[in-house]
């Protein structure tokens, strides 16, 4: 039987629930635990506002792994050295008359 194991610490649920998100856009199913105290008042810093984040412990691997790629960056978008914004591509001639 899978156990829950902690791979994360968050200040405030916000960075939580976004860690929460991403090890499940990799296909790690993982939850938040915040003490119930720091959730009431909403706390982010302190032992109070810290979130666990927690993954079974058969993925635990795959969880530290996918932490550090992101830690160093590795699915970051790179950098448009040619200037263009998302709107330069979204020409206006490109959308279709109504």
């Amino acid at each position: 039987m899978a156990k829950p194991v902690h791979v994360y610490t968050a200040h405030g649920m916000l960075e939580a629930e976004m860690i929460v998100n991403f090890l499940s856009s990799q296909g790690i199913e993982a939850m938040a635990s915040q003490e119930s105290v720091g959730m009431s008042y909403g706390l982010t810093v302190g032992p109070l506002g810290e979130v666990k984040v927690y993954v079974n412990d058969d993925v635990e691997a795959d969880a530290h792994k996918a932490l550090m790629d992101m830690e160093k960056g590795v699915y970051e978008l790179p950098d448009n050295d040619e200037g263009e914004t998302f709107d330069d591509e979204l020409a206006l001639e490109d959308v279709p008359d109504e």
